[in-house]
């Protein structure tokens, strides 16, 4: 007995998708610098880190974060990043793009910002 066209069809689609949900597949580690917490960078002569009330270097301080303090949540940085390099990057990437950056965080309450190579993203 001969199989009708539209069940080939079907059936070859139905393979597909069960071909493609059974392989493993190569997924980005995180699809935004939005999507991750932050912490304060620690290390060797590192200290607490001054939260100010706008991006310039001598804006008024709103809080001051101490060392490896955890659950910093990014609104924004300028420049922006690079999505695609984020995505597909790992710890090292990541911490290569803070650099140069002023970022907008969430701590406790507050909010002001930070030069970005004062934070690092939670492990």
């Amino acid at each position: 007995m001969r199989m009708p066209d539209h069940f080939k069809r079907t059936s070859w689609v139905v393979m597909t998708l069960a071909g493609m949900l059974a392989a493993p597949a190569v997924l980005a580690q995180s699809s935004s610098p939005y999507d991750v917490t932050y912490a304060v960078r620690g290390g060797l002569g590192a200290g607490p880190v001054q939260m100010r009330a706008g991006p310039e270097a001598g804006a008024a301080v709103v809080a001051t974060l101490p060392k490896g303090t955890k659950g910093l949540v990014m609104r924004w940085c300028r420049p922006e990043f690079n999505f695609r390099k984020w995505a597909y990057g790992g710890r090292d990437a990541h911490r290569a793009q803070l650099k140069g950056k002023v970022c907008e965080i969430d701590w406790n309450g507050k909010t002001g910002f930070v030069d970005g190579t004062d934070i690092r993203p939670e492990e």
